[in-house]
């Protein structure tokens, strides 16, 4: 932001500066160490349809009712409010989603989609800020403590501008303004660019600037995670659930590499696995089937649900039982 000083005398280097080696500023923790950020934006990169949107909704759940993200991550501190700017799509496919994951969520959690943005959800047009739509979500996002902006390419209008690292610098750092201006975390969806073929006819990814479009959206963000499918067979064919990796590109602050999820083929959410052991896991996931099967079934009695859980495993009751644990097992 550039400041304006024709209205006075300019300052003197020494009232406007900082000494570089004065003491250190703590700023504030991440909201959820390792992965979310107070300051800054965290970039969620993945394909279309890999459940990024799952993720956010995971996210959301977790700081607005302080329970551990993933079953192991406790956020720092608690959102009060949240915003979510859905670019395309609708809303009403974000809360089936919802619905069926059956996750917590608070009343104070507020989505804006396509259908009520209309022209205004492009905060970058031909180059410059869309000022009218940009003071709308200043307005907006008052009093909010998480925003989060789905997809990064769907608020940028005009032709290549999706591949502009101007343009799209000029974007991203338009909606870290919005979140700055009410101290809010601000979370950015963005896609994979799709698979190049080698000369086996095989798909190979790449490792590094492998968010479609411009390199400006990774080099500007404060932290940036690859999500995308992963091989586990062992944990795969033992629980029927799929495992997913989200893969640290750049974090300025508390770095950690990956997070190694299970998705539960019931609530498609996730469980961190990372450090899980498999017999951990399993019992996670059947813990899950079982309050599902409850939920769905609510004249069922528990001995019911197991043999339900047992027959959908092919397993005996009491193998269910000892795998369950004793938290649940009767």
């Amino acid at each position: 932001m550039t400041i304006d000083y024709t209205a006075g005398p300019i300052p003197a280097l020494e009232d406007i500066a900082e000494r570089l080696n004065s003491p250190i500023k703590e700023g504030p923790p991440d909201i959820i160490t390792g992965l979310l950020p107070s300051d800054g934006q965290l970039i969620l990169a993945g394909q279309t349809n890999i459940g990024k949107t799952l993720l956010n909704l995971e996210i959301i759940s977790a700081v607005t009712t302080g329970k551990p993200l993933w079953g192991e991550l406790a956020p720092v501190k608690q959102c009060k409010k949240v915003l979510y700017i859905l670019g395309e799509h609708n809303t009403e496919e974000i809360k089936r989603q919802l619905k069926f994951t059956r996750l917590d969520m608070p009343d104070h959690v507020f989505i804006l989609g396509p259908d009520k943005l209309l022209w205004d959800k492009c905060l970058v047009t031909k180059g410059g800020q869309n000022i009218q739509a940009v003071n709308k979500f200043i307005k907006w996002a008052k009093g909010c403590d998480l925003i989060v902006f789905d997809p990064i390419a769907s608020f940028i209008h005009g032709e290549g501008a999706e591949n502009d690292n101007v343009q799209m610098r000029l974007v991203l750092e338009t909606m870290s303004m919005i979140a700055q201006s009410t101290n809010a975390s601000c979370i950015v969806n963005a896609h994979l660019g799709k698979p190049m073929m080698n000369n086996f006819g095989q798909e190979t990814k790449r490792q590094t600037y492998a968010i479609r479009g411009a390199s400006a959206i990774e080099d500007s963000a404060s932290t940036v995670f690859y999500f995308d499918k992963a091989s586990n067979p062992a944990i795969e064919q033992s629980t029927g659930g799929e495992v997913f990796e989200l893969v640290c590109r750049k974090n300025k602050g508390v770095r950690q590499e990956k997070f190694t999820l299970l998705r539960n083929k019931e609530t498609i959410t996730h469980t961190l696995v990372s450090g899980n052991s498999f017999e951990a896991v399993r019992k996670i996931d059947l813990r899950a089937k079982f309050a599902r099967f409850q939920d769905d079934n609510p004249k069922f009695d528990d001995a019911t649900i197991y043999k339900m859980i047992a027959t959908s495993e092919g397993r005996p009751v009491d193998t269910i039982k000892r795998w369950m644990g004793t938290l649940i097992d009767g």
